[in-house]
């Protein structure tokens, strides 16, 4: 018998917070068919909490210390304070996909974000969010197949454009664009599927993430309230495609839905670190403000992203690489003097960088006073509170080598903060009595200012198939997903893999005829060393 295909949807951010209310008030069917009738539980994304090293740790099967990504953009420090973008170029092990083409089977791959440039698979792909434009060169695997949408009359769309803005001056036009959005993205869909073969299909669907940074109603507002409308209307509509897309499948399919993480109300809290940090005399503030060419290039950028139509956004950073890169560092890592800044934490506080200049890569885990360093401003996050309720914010502060294991580890921030969403707002504080130093959010600017959601550490895993067990219910991490695809192809999972098949999530009987079957380490090994990518 034939081994059956595999449909993998994403819907970026989705949370069971709201799939499980919205598919049992009736909103949401597909999913609750497909819930019902397989297995589900929430997938743990911590602490890949950026949907950078969450989509790559979900399709690699390896933490970010092993596949070197860990965000959007990659902070250098030890004396180099810059911020470079991060593409699929940076990926440094072969996506499920790869290792699925690698065997023969006919693949796809339709917007999975940090995928740019497409790789070269047998069969069709389409890169994600970090493709500077779909004319761009390394959109599509082949070539011509952004040539094939357009002859189709397929406007394919990237992202949804300048939404943080429309969110708050035309919001009902703002929700119109991702629905459309959410069409566009399911025409393209529709039309590869039934134009080309394959065995593999996986197509992610980003907006809601987008939507929910942006339209996410005040806290504790009840779920049928008019509020989620444009929440619920994309969530509906995706559910919609999602059962359209299996009716086309017309021979056995297996079907997975993942996110990447969950959501959540914003917490800017989190955000404030580097105020607490400079207040205790662990980092400096310019205090001229930065330099006026750094100021230009930074305010600039921000009045670009209101102003001008994102696909000029892509084209014109493509354009202009290095000024867009310097522009993106000033966003980031702006007005701080670094000659006097030795702890600096990431743009949404989950992580926290340590830098003495004079420090080599290769001293720092020997190094007295770097240990010191770090056991101290690990105990000033511990001892964080919120300043109204006194309950502590961090459910733990790791240590990076607990987390990240691999040959990418020290591009890992040195402290890693787990915070708990229930007791962290918007203030922090430190110390007690005469020595209490209390920090309240800016709330007008800095990143992820305006948004009123953020992302969390669960998102969501469905699977439905022939061999799936009905009504299991299966945690699992983000891990999982890469090796449980490649079982499903019935293809060897690498023995090195972070995460393992979700073994808990078929019939016993299946597993006794179709044993997990694992690579050989070295084989493994060698493959890894094989890969030829570059930044």
């Amino acid at each position: 018998m034939s081994t059956p295909r595999l449909l993998i949807i994403g819907i970026d951010g989705a949370t069971f917070d709201l799939v499980g209310p919205w598919a049992e008030a009736g909103y949401l069917p597909t999913l609750s068919r497909l819930m019902a009738e397989g297995a589900h539980g929430p997938l743990r994304a911590w602490p890949n909490m950026n949907s950078a090293a969450a989509w790559t740790s979900m399709v690699t099967g390896y933490n970010p210390g092993q596949h070197g990504i860990y965000g959007f953009g990659r902070t250098v420090l030890r004396g180099q304070q810059v911020w470079r973008p991060t593409t699929g170029a940076s990926r440094r092990k072969e996506a499920f996909w790869n290792r699925m083409s690698a065997a023969g089977n006919e693949v796809g791959v339709i917007n999975v974000p940090i995928s740019f440039p497409a790789d070269p698979v047998n069969g069709f792909m389409l890169a994600g969010m970090d493709t500077p434009s779909t004319r761009s060169s390394g959109f599509s695997h082949p070539p011509e197949l952004a040539d094939d949408l357009r002859r189709q009359g397929i406007d394919y769309l990237l992202d949804v454009p300048n939404l943080g803005v429309l969110s708050k001056s035309d919001p009902s036009r703002g929700a119109r664009l991702a629905r459309e959005m959410v069409d566009v993205r399911a025409e393209t869909i529709h039309f590869l599927m039934t134009s080309r073969l394959w065995d593999m299909l996986m197509a992610v669907f980003v907006v809601t993430d987008r939507l929910q940074h942006h339209y996410w109603p005040y806290e504790d507002t009840p779920l049928d309230a008019p509020e989620w409308a444009p929440i619920r209307d994309i969530y509906c509509r995706i559910d919609s495609e999602i059962a359209s897309l299996i009716d086309r499948v017309d021979e056995p399919c297996n079907v997975l839905v993942v996110s990447d993480h969950g959501f959540g109300p914003t917490r800017l809290a989190m955000r404030s670190l580097n105020q607490l940090f400079a207040r205790l005399g662990l980092l400096r503030f310019d205090e001229g403000g930065g330099k006026l060419p750094g100021r230009i290039l930074e305010n600039s950028l921000h009045l670009g992203r209101r102003l001008v139509p994102q696909t000029w956004q892509r084209s014109l950073a493509a354009a202009f690489p290095r000024l867009y890169t310097r522009a993106l560092n000033e966003s980031v890592v702006s007005n701080i003097d670094w000659s006097k800044t030795v702890a600096f934490a990431s743009p949404h506080g989950r992580s926290v960088h340590l830098d003495l200049c004079e420090w080599k890569n290769e001293d720092r885990v020997a190094s007295v006073e770097y240990n010191q360093l770090r056991e101290r401003v690990r105990s000033i996050l511990l001892g964080l509170r919120d300043p109204e309720t006194d309950k502590p914010l961090a459910r733990e502060v790791h240590l990076r080598e607990d987390l990240y294991q691999g040959p990418h580890l020290e591009d890992a921030g040195d402290l890693v903060v787990e915070w708990d969403f229930e007791t962290c707002r918007d203030s922090l504080c430190f110390g007690d009595n005469g020595d209490r130093v209390v920090v309240r959010a800016d709330k007008t600017s800095g990143p992820g200012a305006h948004w009123k959601a953020e992302h969390r550490a669960e998102g969501i895993f469905i699977a439905h198939g022939s061999s799936i067990r009905s009504g299991a219910r299966t945690p699992c991490s983000i891990y999982d997903v890469a090796p449980t695809a490649l079982y499903l192809r019935d293809l060897l999972v690498p023995s090195g893999m972070d995460g393992s098949v979700i073994t808990e999530m078929f019939e016993s009987e299946h597993l006794a005829s179709n044993p997990v079957q694992t690579a050989d380490p070295d084989e493994e090994e060698s493959r890894s060393q094989g890969l030829e990518l570059s930044e």
